[in-house]
């Protein structure tokens, strides 16, 4: 009898205990999804791709982030793998100012490939152009697909940069579970194959990696062009009046308009350097015809133009090299444009509560003018077909002279060939 009572106790403890943790568990679970609904609906509030189709075909998924997500409750993790559906490159987390752990060498990701675009210090094996086949156990392939989880971009050439960018980094190693210290395989220039153990120990911020000043050079027969940003301020406006009076001056009739490193600014640029030009008038950004006003300008180019670009080359970027393109005002060398001919912007901002991160997201949609309805902007001509072996613009960046003579060279050749 005894037994029989000590049974049915236990058996109420147990289902007690069984229903406190089941409750637990909901509370909590409600709590944590109640607090990334707060940024679901700001995303979904506000993102013009964002409709109730979009919102249909997508609440499986989010539903099964959200699950995933809460036994490690990440709130950028998880926010993270919510923008990564959005495929825009404007709508993201944003710590520019954040520090990882990395390592002391740099990366070009080119045609979901990556290589070694500066060699390092600590890792002597490992040379520039060396391709990483592997990391860990995870080959090449499956860690651009994971990498696709937790990115936001508006195409596949953007999210190889962002790669670049963020792969060797403590916190993403963590998120595709490849630990601090791992070995990589890489496939050396001479096909031979070899590993090398590495550590995340060297501190890294994105801030660094980008180059905001614009400047410019005059060679004997041409002159270059770097913009690095496209803000709307006095001094980039003093530069382009500047290189234009320098150009008119050495009666240079080529330029090179590099914009491969620029990430965007403000599209006003756009008609400030078209101002620079003897056309009467054109399409601009959001494919209204402007006329030109050349009030002012006394060194109007009447010369030929290259627009140097890359998956780099993103917003404001992208619409200078799309305004080039379909006006017909230059010949585009380069790689595909990490953003596309319709794309978003004009982003509205949220911080993330007890993090370093904001959450941006974009308000408006924006259609570069191109041709034949291509989402993509590409160059006429693609530097993977004019250099041997080619692993991304990024393996020049110590050698740009070298690049801009082969760019001459190529834009030559084209001109020859279509005339």
């Amino acid at each position: 009898m005894k037994i029989k009572v000590l049974k049915k106790i236990y058996l109420i403890l147990s289902i007690s205990i069984i229903l406190i943790a089941l409750i637990f568990f909901i509370n909590d679970y409600h709590n944590y999804t109640k607090e990334l609904d707060v940024y679901k609906n700001f995303i979904m509030d506000n993102h013009p791709k964002c409709t109730e189709e979009f919102w249909d075909a997508n609440k499986k998924v989010f539903d099964e982030i959200y699950l995933k997500s809460y036994f490690d409750k990440d709130i950028a993790k998880t926010i993270s793998m919510l923008l990564a559906r959005i495929d825009d490159g404007h709508t993201s987390l944003n710590d520019l100012e954040k520090k990882y752990k990395s390592v002391d060498f740099k990366i070009s990701c080119y045609n979901n490939k990556i290589y070694i675009s500066k060699p390092s210090k600590t890792y002597p094996l490992l040379e520039k152009g060396d391709e990483i086949i592997q990391i860990g156990s995870m080959k090449t392939a499956e860690i651009i697909k994971n990498m696709t989880k937790y990115i936001s971009a508006d195409n596949i050439y953007f999210l190889n940069y962002r790669i670049q960018q963020l792969l060797f980094t403590d916190v993403y190693f963590d998120y595709l579970n490849l630990g601090k210290n791992t070995k990589i395989t890489i496939k050396k220039n001479n096909n031979e194959i070899e590993a090398v153990d590495i550590n995340l120990n060297i501190d890294y911020c994105p801030l660094n990696d980008y180059t905001f000043k614009n400047s410019y050079k005059i060679e004997k027969d041409y002159a270059v062009l770097k913009i690095n940003n496209m803000l709307y301020n006095s001094n980039n406006l003093r530069i382009l009046s500047c290189f234009f009076y320098n150009i008119n001056l050495n009666k240079i009739n080529t330029i090179i308009v590099d914009i491969s490193s620029c990430s965007g600014g403000n599209s006003y640029i756009i008609n400030e350097f078209l101002k620079y030009i003897t056309i009467k008038e054109y399409y601009n950004y959001d494919g209204y015809k402007i006329r030109n006003n050349h009030k002012g300008i006394n060194n109007l180019y009447n010369g030929k133009i290259i627009v140097l670009v890359s998956n780099k080359s993103y917003s404001a970027a992208s619409g200078f090299a799309g305004v080039f393109k379909y006006n017909n005002l230059g010949i585009l060398i380069g790689e595909t444009l990490g953003g596309n001919a319709n794309s978003y912007g004009n982003p509205k901002s949220m911080n993330i509560n007890n993090t370093d991160y904001s959450l941006s997201v974009s308000t408006d949609l924006f259609q570069i003018p191109n041709k034949n309805n291509e989402n993509l902007v590409t160059p006429h001509i693609m530097l993977s077909d004019v250099i041997n072996d080619y692993k991304g613009l990024d393996m020049y960046h110590d050698d740009m002279d070298t690049l801009y003579d082969i760019v001459l060279e190529a834009f030559k050749n084209y001109n020859l060939n279509n005339n």
